[in-house]
């Protein structure tokens, strides 16, 4: 018997091995092996085909090797998903190699045993109240799906209900048997929505999954997903490629969010179309959940190919909302007017919330003198400054490489550094100038302290980049603004319109219902940029949910994609 056999390198081929008689009982397609492969070393590969040999022609073969070991108890990953492997080595013009890799990204070992989900049927989560504009989309979705629906656009406002909606969803299906994905754009995110949903559901019963898991962690989760005994699992876009037993609804939270697709290396994919072809294995629905979708949803749904269902908030949020013009204060990064609000909001005890889609202190340094600048001695990228304790540090976005700052430049000796940029550390530097007395939370990749359910409720001021307008609930901001956004606003890129838009839209609910008074304040270079005035005149408690408000929209999506 021979085994057809792939590995995670760039090629597109397969490999042959002899199957031992010691092990032809175990080996099967979609287990995974370890055979030789390359001079002295072994690598774990996945067994994609059986052949026998008489009906294969093995004459460029000689000295066939043999397979060393099985590491599977049994064929984990089955037909589905080897066929799922191979659609996306050709629809996406990826070696299956490199697919391998990040389909099968968990420990070498995993014991398969212990009960399945069936054995755990009776398991129930507390009771989500819902209010009657939350009932009727549920309804709906119920009615559709009984019809043959199976992929919807949940589209609200922000605040409008539409977690409860489709954790009721998830209720129903997880209640006879089934499996449920919940996909967030994320990793920081995936841990304060466990801990809500551990508030609702049985701890036993949900799992989580990112590339930032431990090994123990992807070991235990991993035996649970695929025992069935994980019902819900949480996780970014690497969850796609988990081999369910019985999954039977998908979540895509923001799914306008541009982190649901990978570009920066292979294999390139977009989450959507995975777990849509996933989920026509189990016969299970998808959810695309979104307080402004994409245009590419939102076009869908026009066409009848994805279900609309809109959900009307149950009242309106007021704010105001304010274009600040940093070119008229170039030496400051907080400008005066915007001081003003935040120590008017401050004096009434209510939170301040600032975002800024970069982080660190600078992005560069140059010298005034030579014009040097500090590039990763390793893979050549431009470093950014950031702050680690006191001190400032050289750092590489791309490959993570730290290096020692110097005062002082090390090609001419002279002190004249200028740095330029402007990323969260520096802005947390400037509300320690102007207001040092108080609390304040940074949240971004770099911050020390990640424990940021407990800091919301005590922080005063609130920095972070765009993921802090995203999945948390801060219970008392009064003021929000967005600082430098023009620094996404790139000509070469169509969408950068459409990805303005909705941040502000995102910014927009993170504004508490608790405060009498809310204030949305954009502080840009670029304050006549068409989409500042689209937002401004836009009502966005009606938006999205009234008939007549469409055509804003459209006119939105066309002049994105001018």
């Amino acid at each position: 018997m021979i085994g057809e056999v792939i590995f995670g390198v760039p090629l597109f081929r397969t490999f042959y091995y002899r199957v031992p008689e010691n092990l032809a009982d175990k080996i099967l397609p979609g287990v995974r092996v370890k055979a030789p492969f390359g001079p002295r070393r072994f690598a774990t590969g996945l067994v994609i085909k059986l052949h026998d040999e008489k009906n294969l022609d093995l004459s460029s073969y000689p000295g066939l090797k043999s397979i060393q070991s099985v590491l599977d108890e049994k064929n984990v990953f089955e037909r589905g998903h080897l066929d799922l492997l191979f659609w996306m080595s050709n629809f996406y013009k990826c070696p299956p190699g490199l697919i391998f890799s990040a389909f099968y990204n968990f420990p070498s070992k995993v014991e398969l045993t212990g009960t399945s989900c069936e054995d755990n049927a009776n398991n129930e989560f507390k009771k989500i109240a819902l209010s009657e504009h939350q009932r009727k989309s549920l309804e709906k979705i119920k009615t559709e799906i009984k019809g043959g629906k199976r992929v919807f656009l949940l589209w609200g406002p922000p605040r409008s209900g539409k977690t409860e909606v489709f954790l009721r969803l998830i209720a129903e299906q997880i209640s006879g048997g089934g499996q449920a994905l919940y996909l967030l754009p994320d990793i920081k995110l995936v841990g304060t929505v466990y801990s809500f949903l551990s508030k609702i559901f049985p701890q036993e019963t949900m799992a989580v999954w990112h590339s930032k898991l431990g090994i123990r962690e992807k070991r235990r989760y991993f035996q649970k997903i695929i025992l069935g005994q994980a019902r819900i699992i949480i996780g970014s876009r690497s969850a796609v490629f988990l081999p369910f037993k019985n999954l039977r609804i998908a979540v895509i939270d923001e799914e306008q969010d541009e982190m649901y697709k990978q570009e920066d290396i292979e294999p390139h994919f977009h989450t959507r179309q995975i777990i849509e072809r996933r989920l026509k294995n189990f016969g299970g629905c998808l959810v695309l959940s979104s307080s402004c979708p994409s245009v590419e949803t939102y076009n869908l749904a026009l066409c009848g190919k994805v279900s609309l269902v809109r959900l009307e908030p149950e009242g309106n949020l007021p704010f105001e909302f304010s274009i600040l013009d940093s070119k008229k204060y170039p030496a400051e990064i907080i400008a005066p007017p915007l001081k003003e609000e935040i120590e008017n909001v401050l004096k009434k005890g209510w939170q301040v919330l600032l975002i800024n889609n970069r982080k660190g202190h600078s992005f560069s340094v140059m010298c005034m003198n030579c014009k040097w600048r500090k590039v990763c001695s390793k893979c050549g990228m431009p470093m950014i400054i950031r702050r680690k304790s006191a001190e400032k540090i050289f750092y590489c976005p791309r490959c993570s490489r730290k290096e020692e700052f110097s005062p002082s430049c090390p090609q001419c000796g002279k002190n004249l550094f200028k740095y330029r940029g402007v990323g969260t550390e520096k802005i947390e530097d400037e509300i320690v100038r102007l207001f040092g007395k108080k609390k304040i939370l940074r949240m971004d990749s770099f911050s020390e302290n990640k424990d940021y359910e407990q800091g919301i409720n005590s922080a005063e001021v609130i920095i972070g980049t765009r993921v802090a307008s995203r999945g948390y609930n801060f219970p008392k901001i009064a003021l929000a603004v967005m600082i430098n956004p023009e620094l996404d606003i790139l000509p070469f890129d169509f969408r950068s319109g459409e990805r303005l838009f909705q941040n502000l839209t995102a910014l927009s609910g993170r504004l508490s219902a608790e405060v009498p008074l809310r204030k949305l304040i954009v502080q840009t270079g670029e304050s006549d940029y068409y989409i500042f005035h689209y937002f401004a005149n836009m009502n966005l408690s009606l938006i999205h949910i009234s008939e007549p408000t469409r055509p804003l929209y459209i006119s939105y999506a066309v002049f994105c994609l001018k």
